[in-house]
């Protein structure tokens, strides 16, 4: 499979089958990802009850250290060629096609809902609306947000990004990591970079498929932004809120992961139906 940028692509697709899963999953818990994490969505695998499939875009580990491919904002030309690649799939059927975006997937996933008209059901853990609003709020620059963060030279305001790095390691993270995800040098060029991903000027108001938008009560990250995109979806959404004394407040519910999959998937029974 080839993106527009004709790089190859190599989804997974995993059969229905829950020993498969629990098998690959338990893998997965041992090798890459948190096991803690990875079992407790083992437990819901005899919850599934058609085949899924996974890939990597741009920016996700694979492309990146591969290809070099950076995050870009116009996501359907990643998902569309995937749904390509799966409809001409025996085990796929076409009217059950759904798509789920944990964390900044949350913006991603209903960017390419918006052009990709295959979608019957979009999942948003959680949901954001405007990424580069989310990021740059904190800087206090307003009206001048834009401006700034874009103009050829800001000494200023490199040297402030530069002091935050130095006395808050939450930032110096999130800065190092955000110019290696947007392929940029500098903070600066990161924030402006995040600017792009946004669902304004009708964007969220053209999907139309159901929308399942997680809210993680104390989320550090997106607070505010599932709300946001709800206000400016007009297909059928619903608005699942997680909450602190669930254990479930954190970012992308990180710790309940039991709780977001039972409620994701008693949606996606209810958006779809069971297959006969």
């Amino acid at each position: 499979m080839s993106t527009t940028d004709t790089v190859a692509m190599r989804p997974l697709l995993f059969p229905d089958d829950t020993q498969f899963w629990y098998e690959t999953l338990r893998a997965l818990g041992h090798t890459a990802y948190g096991g803690a994490d990875i079992g407790e969505v083992v437990t819901t695998a005899a919850r599934i009850t058609a085949g899924d499939f996974t890939f990597d875009g741009p920016d996700q580990p694979g492309p990146h250290y591969r290809d070099g491919l950076v995050f870009r904002p116009n996501w359907e030309s990643v998902v569309s060629p995937v749904i390509d690649w799966a409809v001409a799939r025996p085990e796929v059927d076409p009217e059950r096609i759904a798509l789920f975006g944990l964390s900044m997937g949350g913006r991603l996933a209903p960017r390419a809902a918006a052009f990709e008209p295959r979608l019957r059901a979009l999942v948003c853990i959680d949901g954001i609306y405007d990424i580069g609003q989310a990021y740059t709020a904190r800087l206090g620059l307003g009206a001048d947000t834009e401006r700034r963060l874009t103009a050829g030279t800001d000494p200023e305001l490199d040297a402030a990004l530069q002091q935050l790095m130095q006395t808050n390691s939450q930032v110096r993270w999130a800065f190092r990591q955000g110019m290696w995800s947007f392929g940029v040098s500098t903070p600066r060029a990161f924030l402006a970079a995040s600017l792009a991903y946004n669902l304004r000027d009708g964007i969220a108001e053209k999907i139309a498929c159901p929308v399942f938008v997680g809210r993680a009560q104390s989320d550090e990250f997106f607070r505010g932004q599932p709300e946001e995109l709800m206000a400016h979806l007009t297909a059928p959404a619903t608005l699942a809120s997680f909450a602190d004394a669930e254990g479930a407040g954190a970012h992308c519910q990180a710790g309940a992961q039991r709780l977001l999959s039972a409620r994701m998937l008693d949606w996606l029974d209810e958006t779809l139906g069971t297959p006969e």
